[in-house]
């Protein structure tokens, strides 16, 4: 089970709590031990899973990032981005490829049977079992009005909570309204429980390994920060359907094993935006000159698509039923109020479109006027940002370009934003490999050698080899920036318009958790990367006779 986004400290700040009460009796009756482990940049759950499933995450740099080779921004929350991406990582040895079953996941682990799956809601099913999709879910009508009573209640819950923090004053940093509220209340009530119906499902049906990800507090945590009383509610709920599961696996026919890790934790801070009056798109088409083009690529919350992707998972690909297609119109006319667009929101308009069109229209900065792109491959420049990470590419320039070839074309560009206060560093190729930039130092990672004050030192003791491996990536951009970190209240420094964030490095994002049989070893201690993940728990079946020990 994976409980998306929540970090290993703000678990241990439930379980003290009492907020989480069967993860808790497991813990204590020794049933579970909890352990860490360190995933490398990016955090986000395309890389996690792409790694704990298939046990491959190399050229994910991000949630979302711009391809030179191919003109496209890919987003991971897209179905057909995500089929790609699954596409991509599969070797055909996914950790659910034999007698497997996918659940509420982003990529499918090879699985044979996949349901709410991201990868496997367009296109062609060919190689999963998608037969009888009414079928798989329960047909008790109770349980239906129950989902649609809790709905109606955290809508009511929420309509409240804007109208208090508009009587206080409160800034938002995810703008109100039903789309969120009904995005929210989709995660945290139907996709859990329907999720779990369908864990119980397969189970009964004997699979022999089950993966399900619960999204409800990661969704909710975007929008009201990680330790926020909606955020531990939603956390909350996701264990009692653990629960659930483990009811109905003392009832199975065969005995199963539980582990629940999460993929990410989450941070938090005020935004770029919230903090200097611009995005970070804008910033940078102002160092380039006047009249650079700039497309931004960050969507308000990681699963904005919740309504389509329950209503094409349940209706069939190719399928949508009207409500669905009204629900996908809604989300346009809303993107179209607050400068955003996404041609491929639903799949209707064909592949590749736009995600964000920067801050909408065209703006000034130092009297340098600026403009926005709605397609990002005729943008001069294109920031693809993931928490606290942004991927700047220049799409006019074909092939990556280096810090030499990028200082002769916008010789104030690099120095000029590694200066800015909400940056940490700018990570850029060099002709000696890559450097990252700070404002008082530099650090030339290939061979660990620092002129100044290190600017990737407050990243952590990781940092330096996933910045590495992060600068490597064919699709990482032109240039890497991190938003800067303060270990103190003021937190990350996030290029999303989003409470509680992640993507890059800094602060509860770089610390998930994983819970296991205490009779089963982990090595070593901190796994370090999802792949990490992959072969253990690839380990761990081979001792159940559920996986052939891998070769070496």
């Amino acid at each position: 089970m994976q409980i998306d986004g929540l970090s290993r400290p703000l678990l241990e700040e439930l379980l003290a709590a009492g907020r989480m009460p069967v993860m808790d009796g497991l813990l204590r009756a020794g049933a579970l031990t909890l352990g860490s482990w360190v995933p490398q940049l990016p955090p986000c759950t395309p890389a996690s899973q792409a790694g704990i499933l298939h046990g491959r995450n190399e050229d994910i740099p991000g949630f979302r990032w711009y391809e030179k080779a191919t003109g496209r921004l890919m987003v991971a929350n897209r179905p057909r981005d995500a089929a790609q991406l699954a596409a991509r990582v599969s070797n055909g040895r996914g950790l659910l490829a034999v007698n497997g079953s996918s659940i509420g996941n982003l990529l499918t682990g090879d699985a044979p049977s996949s349901h709410l799956t991201l990868a496997t809601i367009e296109g062609d099913a060919s190689g999963h079992d998608r037969s009888a999709r009414w079928g798989a879910y329960p047909r008790d009508p109770l349980l239906y009005l129950r989902i649609a009573g809790l709905m109606l209640l955290d809508l009511g819950q929420e309509v409240l909570s804007v109208l208090r923090d508009r009587k206080s004053g409160g800034r938002r940093r995810v703008a109100p309204g039903w789309r969120y509220a009904v995005e929210r209340a989709l995660s945290t009530i139907p996709l859990r429980m329907l999720s779990t119906s369908l864990v119980a499902r397969e189970m009964r049906r004997a699979r022999d390994v089950i993966y399900v990800d619960f999204t409800g507090h990661d969704e909710v945590a975007h929008g009201r920060g990680p330790r926020s009383a909606e955020a531990r509610t939603a956390a909350a709920s996701i264990d009692r359907s653990i629960g659930i599961i483990l009811r109905e696996g003392r009832r199975a026919q065969r005995p199963y094993r539980l582990v629940i890790l999460s993929d990410h934790g989450q941070s938090w801070g005020a935004t770029f935006t919230q903090r200097y009056g611009e995005p970070l798109e804008h910033f940078v088409a102002s160092l380039m000159g006047p009249g650079t083009t700039y497309h931004g690529a960050s969507l308000p919350t990681e699963y904005a698509d919740s309504p389509v992707r329950l209503a094409r998972h349940v209706a069939g690909a190719g399928r949508l039923t009207g409500r669905a297609v009204a629900a996908v119109e809604s989300r346009r006319r809303y993107r179209s109020r607050v400068g955003e667009t996404d041609r491929d929101a639903a799949g209707v308009n064909g592949p590749g479109g736009a995600a964000t069109s920067g801050a909408g229209g065209s703006g000034t900065n130092g009297g340098r006027r600026t403009s926005s792109a709605q397609d990002p491959s005729r943008a001069d420049v294109v920031v693809a940002a993931s928490g606290n990470l942004a991927l700047v590419s220049f799409p006019r320039v074909p092939g990556r370009m280096t810090m030499e070839e990028i200082d002769r074309r916008w010789p104030r560009l690099i120095e000029t934003a590694a200066r800015h206060p909400g940056i940490g560093l700018v990570l850029v190729r060099s002709a000696e490999g890559p450097v990252a930039i700070g404002p008082a130092g530099t650090n030339q990672l290939a061979r660990g050698h620092v002129e100044g004050e290190d600017p990737v030192a407050p990243y952590g003791e990781h940092a330096p080899d996933s910045l590495r491996r992060l600068a490597g990536f064919d699709n990482a951009g032109d240039l890497i920036v991190l938003g800067r970190f303060d270990a103190g209240p003021s937190g990350v420094v996030s290029f999303e318009e989003l409470v509680g964030t992640h993507g890059g490095l800094g602060g509860w994002q770089s610390e998930p958790f994983i819970a296991y049989p205490p009779e089963w070893s982990i090595d070593p201690d901190r796994p370090l990367g999802a792949p990490a993940l992959y072969r253990q728990l690839e380990a761990w079946m081979a001792q159940l006779g559920l996986r052939e020990p891998a070769a070496g």
